[in-house]
Formats: C-alpha cells, sequence, structure tokens
C-alpha cells in the first residue's frame, strides 16, 4: 500500500462528521420530543379540568351501557363499510361454552340508531317455513317513549328486510351469511330505543331437531350517548394536528373531536429516500399504521401513550392519557394525540442537510489528502533518486533537492547531505589510506631489501655491520608501525566496552600533571583549575589516555622554555585542555588533525614514524563521554590548545 492509499484510507476518518452529526441530532430530537409531550400532557390536562361539572352522564356509565358512536346518514347492506374498525367501538359477548360470539356496536345521527350485529356460529339452521321448530335468529326489544316494542329476526337467506311493530312503526336492516356465521344490520327510529334494548341471540345446531343448543342474553343495555356539546368544546380548545378521545371507565368513547390538519408534505406518502431517513431518525420508536377514513386516528387499545411512527408516511405521533373527575371523583380518562409533522421534517431536512455537507467535506478532505500525498510522494521520490544519483558517483559534489525546506523533508534532506558528506569523505580517507601506509612501509622495506643484498655480494666485506644495523633498524620501524596500529586497534575496542564510575576530575587532572613533571623533567608542566573539585560520571582511564595522547603531543612540539599547562573550565560544558606554547597549527590541519593517520610529525622520539592515530583516539574519548575534541591556535599564533568538551555528566 502506497503513500496515497494510506492517506486515502485514513481520510474515511471523516466518515465520523455525519454519524456524529446523526447522534446529535437523534439526542436533539429525543429532547424536542420530551419538551413536545410534556407540552400535550399539560393541554391534556387543561382540558381534562374545564370538563369538570359537565360529565354527569359519563359519571353514570356502566358496564351495560353499549356505545353509540356520531355518524351521518348511510345505506345498509351488512357489509359495515362505514363503520369504525377500532375494536374499542365494538362490545364484544359470548356463550357460556364459547361456541356463540357476537359483536354490537351502534351509531347515530340524533335522529336514528343503526345497529351492526357480528355473529360466529360454525352451524347455521335458516328459517324454513315447511319445518317447526326453532332457528338461527336472535329477539330484539326496544325501549322508546311509547313503552317496549319486540321483535323476532331471522332469515332464510342473505337479504334486506323489513318488520313493522304493533305501534305501527317500522325498523329495516339487511342480514348477510358468511363462512363463519353471519352479519346483520339494522336502522331503528332513535325515539323506539331511547331508553335502551335488550337482545336475546339463539344458535341452533341440528336442523331436524331444531332445539335451542345456546344463546346469549343481553339484559336492558343502555345507550351510551356522544356527548357533542363536550366534543364541541373539547375541539375549540385542539390545535392543528391535535385529536381527542373521551373515554368513560367502561372505555367507551363517549366524546371525540380533531383539531385543524397539517398542511405539510409529510401527510403525502413518502418516497424510500424519505423513509430511510424517517427509519435513522426514529428507529427507535414503535411502528403504528394509520386507520383508513375521514375518522381521526384511535391509539390501538387506547395504551399507545407515548410516542409512535408511521411507517407509511413521515409522522410522528405523540400520543398521552390524563384522568378526568366530576365531583371529586376520576370517571374516565382524555386521550390524545398529535402529529409532530414539524418536529419530523426539522429533524429530516437537518440530517439531509448534514449528511450532504459532511460528505462533500469527506469528498473535499480525501481530494485534498490526495493532492497532498502526490505531491508529498513525488518529493520523497525526486530525494530518493538524487541520493541513489549521488552514491553511484560518489567523486561528485551530491546536488540534493529540498535542502531550503522547512519541512521534515527538508531536514531529512540535509541529514542525508551531511551523510554523503561524510560517506564521500570516509571514502577519500580510506582511497589515501593505502598511500599512506605504503609510504610508511616503503623507507623500512628498502633498508632491509639494500642491506640483506650487499650482504649477499660480499658477506666478508667490512661494512657487514653497517648493513646488519640497516637491516635491524628497517625491521624495529615495522615493527613499531605494527606495534602503534595494534596498540590503537586494542584501545578502540576498549573505548566500547569501558565502565564508567564516580571520580572527581580535579584530582585527576592534578595527579596527571605531577606524574607527567616527572616524566618529562625538562619541560614546564603546571595544571590551571577553575574549582577544586569537581565530581563527574566518567571513565578515568580513558581520560587519563587521552591526557597522555595530548601531553605527548605537547611535548613533541615544545622547547625547554616552552610551558605546557594541564587543566578545566567548567562553567558551562567542562572543558579538559593541554595547552603548550612555542609552536602552532597550520590552518588547514585544524579540522582534520584528529582524523586517522593524519600527523604534523614525522618521527616520534625514538625514531619510530608517528602515525597520527593518537589524536584520533582521543577524538574517540570525547564521543564516547558524548563530547567532542577540538584544537585551536593560541593569540597571535604563540601556541596551541587542545580541549576535550564533555556535557555536565553528573555522578
Amino acid at each position: 500500500m502506497n503513500l496515497r492509499q494510506k492517506l486515502l484510507l485514513l481520510a474515511l476518518v471523516a466518515l465520523v462528521l455525519p454519524l456524529s452529526s446523526w447522534l446529535l441530532l437523534r439526542e436533539l430530537e429525543g429532547f424536542l420530543r420530551a419538551g413536545q409531550q410534556q407540552a400535550l400532557q399539560a393541554t391534556a390536562s387543561t382540558i381534562a379540568r374545564s370538563l369538570d361539572g359537565k360529565l354527569q352522564q359519563v359519571a353514570a356509565a356502566n358496564a351495560n351501557d353499549l356505545l353509540v358512536s356520531a355518524g351521518g346518514d348511510t345505506a345498509i347492506d351488512g357489509y359495515f363499510s362505514y363503520w369504525p374498525a377500532a375494536s374499542a367501538y365494538w362490545n364484544t359477548y359470548a356463550s357460556d361454552d364459547g361456541e356463540l360470539q357476537l359483536k354490537l356496536a351502534a351509531r347515530s345521527n340524533g335522529r336514528q340508531l343503526w345497529l351492526a350485529l357480528i355473529v360466529s356460529d360454525h352451524s347455521p339452521v335458516r328459517e324454513n317455513l315447511a319445518i317447526q321448530g326453532a332457528m338461527d335468529g336472535f329477539e330484539l326489544n326496544l325501549f322508546g317513549q311509547q313503552g317496549m316494542t319486540g321483535f323476532k329476526i331471522a332469515a332464510a337467506a342473505t337479504g334486506p328486510f323489513t318488520l313493522n311493530s304493533n305501534q305501527h312503526s317500522q325498523i329495516s336492516g339487511y342480514w348477510l351469511d358468511n363462512f363463519d356465521g353471519y352479519q346483520v344490520e339494522l336502522l331503528v327510529p332513535l325515539k323506539m330505543a331511547v331508553s335502551g334494548l335488550s337482545l336475546r341471540l339463539v344458535d341452533v345446531d341440528d336442523p331436524g331437531v331444531r332445539l335451542i343448543s345456546r344463546e346469549i342474553n343481553l339484559k336492558r343495555l343502555q345507550l351510551a350517548q356522544p356527548q357533542t356539546e363536550i366534543a364541541a368544546q373539547i375541539k375549540s380548545l385542539l390545535g392543528a394536528g391535535q385529536s381527542a378521545w373521551l373515554l368513560d371507565n367502561n372505555d367507551n368513547i363517549r366524546a371525540r373531536a380533531s383539531g385543524g390538519d397539517i398542511q405539510s408534505a409529510s401527510q403525502q406518502q413518502s418516497n424510500w429516500v424519505q423513509r430511510v431517513v424517517h427509519d435513522l431518525m426514529s428507529k427507535q420508536l414503535p411502528s403504528s399504521h394509520s386507520i383508513s377514513g375521514t375518522a381521526p386516528r384511535l391509539p390501538a387499545e387506547f395504551e399507545a401513550v407515548g410516542w409512535t411512527r408511521d411507517a407509511s408516511t413521515a409522522q410522528l405521533i405523540n400520543a398521552v392519557s390524563v384522568p378526568v373527575s366530576s365531583a371529586g371523583q376520576i370517571v374516565g380518562s382524555l386521550q390524545m394525540q398529535a402529529v409532530a409533522d414539524d418536529l419530523l421534517l426539522l429533524s429530516n431536512n437537518a440530517l439531509l442537510r448534514i449528511v450532504g455537507i459532511s460528505l462533500l467535506a469527506m469528498v473535499i478532505i480525501m481530494l485534498a489528502m490526495y493532492l497532498f500525498a502526490g505531491r508529498l510522494s513525488a518529493r520523497v521520490r525526486k530525494l530518493n533518486q538524487a541520493v541513489n544519483r549521488a552514491r553511484e558517483r560518489p567523486h561528485v559534489d551530491p546536488d540534493l533537492p529540498l535542502l531550503e525546506d522547512r519541512d521534515e523533508l527538508g531536514e531529512l534532506a540535509r541529514s542525508d547531505a551531511r551523510l554523503l558528506q561524510a560517506v564521500r569523505e570516509y571514502n577519500q580517507y580510506l582511497q589515501t589510506l593505502a598511500s599512506k601506509l605504503s609510504h610508511e612501509l616503503k623507507t623500512p622495506l628498502v633498508i632491509v631489501r639494500s642491506s640483506l643484498e650487499n650482504l649477499s655480494r660480499d658477506p666478508s666485506d667490512p661494512k657487514a655491520a653497517i648493513y646488519i644495523s640497516r637491516a635491524q633498524e628497517g625491521s624495529d620501524r615495522l615493527a613499531g608501525i605494527l606495534r602503534a596500529m595494534s596498540d590503537a586497534s586494542r584501545l578502540e575496542q576498549s573505548i566500547a566496552v569501558a565502565d564508567t564510575e564516580d571520580f572527581d576530575l580535579a584530582a585527576l587532572l592534578t595527579q596527571s600533571t605531577a606524574a607527567y613533571a616527572q616524566i618529562y623533567p625538562q619541560y614546564q608542566i603546571e595544571c590551571e583549575l577553575d574549582q577544586s573539585a569537581l565530581h563527574i560520571n566518567g571513565a578515568p582511564e580513558l581520560l587519563a589516555q587521552a591526557l597522555d595522547k595530548l601531553v605527548d603531543n605537547a611535548v613533541s612540539f615544545s622547547g625547554p622554555d616552552d610551558l605546557i599547562t594541564l587543566g578545566m573550565r567548567s562553567s558551562g560544558p567542562v572543558e579538559i585542555f593541554v595547552r603548550n606554547t612555542g609552536s602552532s597549527l597550520p590552518d588547514e590541519m585544524q579540522d582534520s588533525l584528529f582524523e586517522s593517520l593524519v600527523s604534523l610529525r614525522t618521527r616520534s622520539r625514538d625514531g619510530v614514524p608517528h602515525l597520527g592515530l593518537g589524536l584520533y583516539l582521543v577524538k574517540l574519548i570525547a564521543q564516547a563521554h558524548h563530547g567532542k575534541a577540538s584544537a585551536r591556535n593560541l593569540k597571535d599564533k604563540q601556541g596551541v590548545e587542545f580541549t576535550l568538551t564533555l556535557p555536565k555528566l553528573a555522578p
């Protein structure tokens, strides 16, 4: 995976923007929903308090009341197309053995009464004039202004029917057989049942014997008429998109009302994009479905208190329930719901905008990172190619790019330049090493060879002793060179594994100065300290060897009248110096003096050629103490000072 692909993968972290925005919006919508539910609860409580003193009929409700819902003039056909489907509008009854079941509902427009019966009977026995005995059907008694009026209703087949009473009142109906029983729809003048009704439903299983197998006997049922005045009062207090139902203690709806419609796009069927956004924002809410028709939607079983979402339309439904009281007694409850279109549209539109902006921002970020990665890759590739060219042509000065840049790549380019320069210098050193060793070894080899040749020509020559002496001298010089190189190699290894300890540097310099004064009595050697004691952590043996090399070098370039000074300065980094008067360094040698096989001395005091390894070892000792070695001429070139600069290595 290259750099561009890695940065593009990293850019996918920008996906956290829409995700965090979505989570934030969901939390915000939760707070808004809680606020709207509290507001709806307060509205319901206000409406409930305003009904106190007007709920006498609701307070008188009992379990035998038959709920009468409000409705307009409709034709009777037995199919119940205009009847509400909610189970709260239907009373359910059953025989003792449960084989016969009845669902009963009533509607009224203030003048007429519609009755609906749904009978479950798996063994139908219809009316047959040729056979005497009982048959499936029911007896209906109506209690009105003129007393009780009774009807016996049975049918031989599906179809309409008309019945006349002895008070010259007429009712009409429609009988509809179905696969598990029958349905009956009746139209009765309201004045005939203003005081209630009773009903006896019978079931015959054997069409031959025609005996009643079971029955459902409903005693006198009072009609729970809709409270139109209360409904009008509730409606006057409702806002747009709000609906309310007044229920008695038997869960019969005594009044219902709806506010104005909310004109918004959410009333239309939503497309798949809106449904996806809808699910994202309200997935944690339970799903619900609206009831078709013009009537306001009733919460299923009057238990859907809280927030629900409509799966088919972009709507959130907020429902609350509060008790209603009359004369200090709870006589029912007020159910309210509101369609929160504005809240949903606000959150959906906000989510769409945030997702769109976040995706655009992510694309811009990915494009910017792709371009940045391309430029970064080009710079790295350019630097890599330049380094490879410099490595392949070490004799040519490296021309690296990015040296003037002020970022990390510029720093890397400068580091590479320094590294290539060091490698180039080291290569040059290796290239001159053979010539230096050849130069140092050539002279003693010539001496030994010529001496041996002279001896071979005339062993009795009186000068044989001179030739032997010269050969011995050349051999000694070769042995000295090899010994010096071996000592230098051994000292390099000891530097790498040297142990450190706490010691007094001032005491080390004082003792060393006294020792050098005894070794070189013909020279003036003194000690110069700015502190009487300075404890540091280091390798005293290595520092003593470095002093040996520096003092030996100073003695080589000093005369009896010159002064050699050992000392230290500790005001900043610790500096150990060896200073001698009487000689100076060539300007061109000050930077290369501490390199291996570089020396201003041709021979040591014992006549062995000087290889220039002493100051090189001094540099290695300084580096082992995380310091450096340097040399400079004194003022007016009256002498030379060699310095070991060490960090303050506290014990």
